[in-house]
């Protein structure tokens, strides 16, 4: 279970290292960011391709195998909506405790980085996530959401707490929103396109 973790990172590894290079000789370039900041950097992506894999978000692969046996392209069976609908406390707590690290390691990597923005981004990672597994049979639900949002925030609260002594890994940017959403964009199509199809074909 954990080395099949690692590997969505590891087939993944030569694409983020090639992005994650670009971003810190950006800032490199204009002295915004430590030295750190591009191990900070594939922290992210390794943090983000576990998550990916623990929480079922669909790869193409999973799209190709609805197409191939005549299925609905779109599964909307189990789908919830309604807050707190059939919660399981168990389950909304781990998926809140899954969101911590994310809102911890956000603001570690850039600053500026409200909790607004930490809290944003969670929110909108986790939109992604849920719909993704429209295309894979998962359930999407609403319950989710709300506890990946949570767990972002208590993330975000815990850093503020006990981890803002750390800037090693940091990088200083007015525009830190935008490079951060496309970092995490590019983490998640990467995700979708390369990691999720391989491992797939390779446990065939």
């Amino acid at each position: 279970m954990i080395l099949s973790l690692f590997a969505y990172y590891l087939i993944g590894l030569p694409m983020y290292l090639l992005f994650g290079c670009f971003v810190y000789r950006r800032y490199h370039a204009r002295q915004q960011c430590s030295k750190g900041f591009f191990v900070g950097w594939q922290l992210l992506a390794l943090l983000l391709t576990m998550m990916f894999s623990v929480t079922g978000a669909a790869g193409i692969d999973n799209i190709a195998y609805q197409v191939q046996n005549g299925g609905s392209l779109i599964q909307l069976f189990g789908t919830n909506v309604i807050p707190f609908y059939h919660a399981d406390f168990m389950g909304m707590l781990l998926n809140t405790i899954l969101f911590i690290p994310f809102g911890i390691l956000l603001p570690i990597v850039w600053r500026p980085c409200s909790k607004k923005i930490a809290v944003q981004a969670g929110f909108l990672l986790s939109a992604a996530i849920e719909l993704s597994q429209l295309f894979n049979g998962r359930t999407t639900d609403i319950n989710d959401l709300m506890t990946n949002t949570l767990g972002t925030f208590l993330g975000y609260i815990l850093y503020t707490l006990l981890f803002h002594r750390i800037t090693w890994f940091q990088a200083e940017d007015s525009h830190s929103k935008r490079t951060m959403s496309l970092s995490i964009a590019w983490i998640f199509i990467i995700y979708i396109c390369v990691g999720s199809p391989v491992l797939t074909a390779w446990e065939m």
